[in-house]
């Protein structure tokens, strides 16, 4: 289709005309909506030089706010996979000519198209859909209600409470029935509010839990979504969250059954129901221990026996590299907008050889754990260490360093990986996660260098007194011990 109505022009210059296909003629329509969201992984350079967004996320177009209609390839610009810089300059100022030859190339690997929006540069329909949706306003609640502890019948009801898609008398005569309404356990009309917050039933209800778990948060003047978010936490099952659906669900089923089977609505039948589910959920192994967390003195109210909390102990150590190998330990750390990395070279006794840690800036996590492993190899590089295990933590995606070619992966590393690639290429090397908490030197180092200006090199002489202990202690294998 490129080959048909491009006439070897970039597809951006390509305009709207009468007869041709309308796939095309919707391609041209959308072409600066989805722009964006694509950039190129140079290879063997068969890339537009000026519109093609090759140079990190913008084409050289874009940086000197040029609409060029040259068909100029990359690799008209290479010389035995190096840059031809006086061609370069022919072409462009001296500061792109600049950024064009800290690019590095591997004319042996092919061009790769990376979706800016994913995390790993794969396009997938999920993360376009993601870009261009209009989305509303995330609302924790409505996440909070959906865990294995509360039934599914009572979250689909909590979420239609929300919604207020209940069949209350007040949703009734919306709809257009024509309806006397009353409460069913006083002279108020009923609504929703009122059955499941503001009625009599309901506040005596409320304000027995809030005494229970000593909240202090009851006020039967606030709507149903703030009243909840009164009670709800973060942490998914915990019976904090619980609870208030429970309330709601049998405060459902008490008007229910005051309606349909003339039976007085009383808190008490309430409260005890909420109870009786409460043991039930426990029974079937759906509540545990860790859904008391911080109100265990509740338990025995419910008929739950208070487990005895002991402390777990964990210990753990670094562990030294095989015979005639060095270790290279990384880590990144961030504070607030500032983010560091640290990295830390031992010997197969555990002495230490050289560190570095510094500043990081306008990364996430992909591109400052690269730019770490990049750092630490050039230090490895630089005191002539051949055979090298490097440890990660273990949230790194190893893969991307592994594969002989060159990857799709996240737009902003993949330059990163090339250059960390051809910096490994005299080394014996290997990758390796370290479990939680076996990083610690590193973890310090990174937390020190959101605290600097500039990247520094550390041996034994400079070594502030902290990092000194630790390396200490992991040379002669002492453990590190959790509670």
């Amino acid at each position: 289709m490129v080959a048909k109505y491009g006439n070897d022009k970039h597809p951006s210059i390509s305009c709207i005309k009468q007869g041709i296909s309308r796939v095309w003629r919707r391609m041209c329509k959308v072409k600066w909506d989805i722009d964006p969201f694509f950039s190129w992984g140079l290879g063997v350079g068969d890339l537009f030089f000026w519109q093609d967004k090759w140079l990190g996320n913008e084409s050289i177009d874009n940086i000197l706010n040029t609409s060029s209609i040259s068909t100029l390839k990359v690799n008209y610009f290479f010389n035995n996979n190096c840059w031809d810089i006086l061609k370069i300059l022919s072409e462009v100022p001296p500061c792109i000519g600049e950024r064009i030859i800290k690019v590095p190339i591997n004319n042996l690997s092919k061009d790769i198209l990376m979706f800016n929006a994913s995390k790993d540069g794969k396009f997938s329909l999920k993360n376009a859909w993601n870009v261009f949706r209009i989305k509303g306003d995330y609302q924790n609640i409505f996440n909070i209600i959906w865990h294995k502890n509360i039934p599914t019948t009572i979250s689909i009801f909590v979420w239609r409470a929300l919604h207020k898609f209940l069949p209350t008398d007040d949703n009734m005569i919306y709809k257009g029935l024509s309806l006397a309404s009353k409460c069913q356990c006083c002279v108020h009309t009923e609504n929703i509010h009122h059955v499941l917050i503001s009625g009599p039933v309901a506040v005596r209800t409320w304000a027995y839990f809030d005494d229970l778990f000593r909240l202090n948060c009851f006020n039967y003047h606030l709507p149903l979504k703030v009243f909840l978010n009164c009670w709800l936490i973060k942490v998914k099952g915990h019976i904090r969250n619980v609870i208030p659906c429970l309330i709601l669900w049998f405060l459902w089923l008490e008007r229910n059954n005051s309606i349909f089977n003339n039976v007085k609505m009383n808190h008490l039948n309430v409260i005890q129901n909420v109870k009786d589910k409460v043991a039930a959920l426990w029974a079937v192994n759906l509540l545990s221990n860790k859904d008391f967390e911080n109100y265990s003195q509740v338990c025995e109210h419910f008929g739950i026996p208070m487990a005895i909390s002991i402390p777990l102990m964990r210990s753990y150590k670094w562990i030294k590299p095989p015979y005639n190998f060095y270790k290279l330990n990384i880590d990144v750390s961030f504070k607030s907008n500032v983010s560091g990395f640290g990295g830390v070279i031992r010997d197969s006794n555990g002495c230490f050889v050289a560190a570095c840690a510094g500043p990081l800036f306008n990364v996430d996590y992909q591109k400052a754990i690269c730019m770490a492993i990049l750092f630490g190899c050039q230090l490895c590089n630089s005191i002539n260490i051949v055979n090298l295990v490097i440890e990660v933590s273990d949230s790194v995606n190893l893969s991307m360093f592994s594969m002989e070619e060159d990857g799709c992966c996240n737009a902003n590393c993949f330059y990163l990986i090339r250059e960390i690639k051809q910096c490994m290429l005299g080394l014996n090397y290997s990758f390796m996660h370290s479990m939680n908490g076996r990083n610690d030197c590193a973890i310090w180092l990174a937390s020190l260098g959101c605290d600097l200006t500039e990247n520094k090199d550390f041996v034994w002489a400079n070594c502030p007194k902290q990092l000194k202990g630790y390396l200490i202690l992991e040379e002669r294998e002492v453990p590190y011990v959790l509670y």
